[in-house]
Parts: C-alpha cells; structure tokens; sequence
C-alpha cells in the first residue's frame, strides 16, 4: 500500500512527460508549489486504486464461481481443484462400488 503513491506519481509524471518539456516543467513547478495538492492527489489515486484492485479481485472469484477467499486465483489453479475434486469423485465411486466406508 506504501508505493501506491509513488506509482501514481510515476504515473503522473509519464502523462507529463509526453506533453515534452513543458509538461515536464509543470510537473516539477506543481510538485514544489502545490506540494500538498499534489500529495493530496497520490494518496486519492493510490486508495481508488487499492478499491479498484478489490473488487477487480471480488469479481474474478465471482466469474470462477467460488465466491471465497479460498478461491482459485489463476488458471492452473483451478486446474489443480479440478484434477483434486475428480480423483476425490473417483474414490468415492471405487467406494461405493465396493461397499466400503466413507474416509
């Protein structure tokens, strides 16, 4: 949470430096004029930021249908749950085929 604002201020500061020098010189002229603005902008950045993160990760556990903390973050994961729950229905099906307990 600590870089966010540093990121946004790189950020900022590639946005300006496209414009060329002028936008290099504003930049610098409002971070040692408007310091507290421009502080005040970072921190707002870094904590929509962090907000959008969130629910950018609320929604892929929503699309993966496992809407909880334990669920799959990436491919291969879900990959690994799937291969994990069709050995585990192979076994019970062994189970039951044989009449045996549940473990």
């Amino acid at each position: 949470m600590l870089e966010r604002p540093f990121t946004v201020a790189g950020n900022l500061f590639s946005w300006a430096s496209e414009q060329g020098f002028i936008g290099v010189a504003a930049y610098v002229a409002c971070w040692v004029f408007m310091f507290p603005v421009m502080v005040s902008i970072c921190v707002a950045g870094a904590i929509i930021g962090w907000f959008v993160d969130k629910q950018n990760d609320k929604d892929a556990r929503h699309l993966n249908g496992r809407a909880h903390a334990n669920a799959p973050r990436n491919e291969v994961e879900r990959r690994n749950w799937e291969e994990e729950d069709r050995r585990y229905e192979e076994a019970i099906a062994i189970r039951r085929a044989a009449k045996l307990p549940p473990t």
